[in-house]
């Protein structure tokens, strides 16, 4: 299994995490893996999509932690692969509900 650390809430993220404080709810469905660069004048923080998706993987699971802290589990298939990538961005995919 695969711990990342280090990952970036973009701005869109931001709203949808005050969203929640506010009580509203999140379901996860997919975490989208891709190989796109950020060029030297753009920003990850304000990115709304990511810049070349490889990937979709449906979500398996997903855990409510300490802290505000979310676990999603994901199983990664590369059986549709025609040729290989870095796998350098992720974004979760997530429906709101209007609680």
């Amino acid at each position: 299994m695969a711990v990342f650390g280090g990952l970036i809430l973009t701005n869109g993220g931001k709203n949808l995490l005050a969203k929640m404080q506010m009580g509203k709810t999140l379901k996860f469905k997919k975490v989208l893996l891709g190989d796109g660069e950020l060029g030297s004048s753009e920003s990850e923080i304000a990115m709304t999509q990511l810049k070349n998706q490889v990937l979709s993987c449906d979500i398996v699971n997903y855990q409510k932690l300490q802290n505000g802290i979310v676990k999603l589990t994901f199983i990664l298939n590369n059986q549709k692969l025609e040729t290989g990538f870095l796998w350098r961005e992720m974004r979760s995919y997530s429906r709101r509900s209007r609680q």
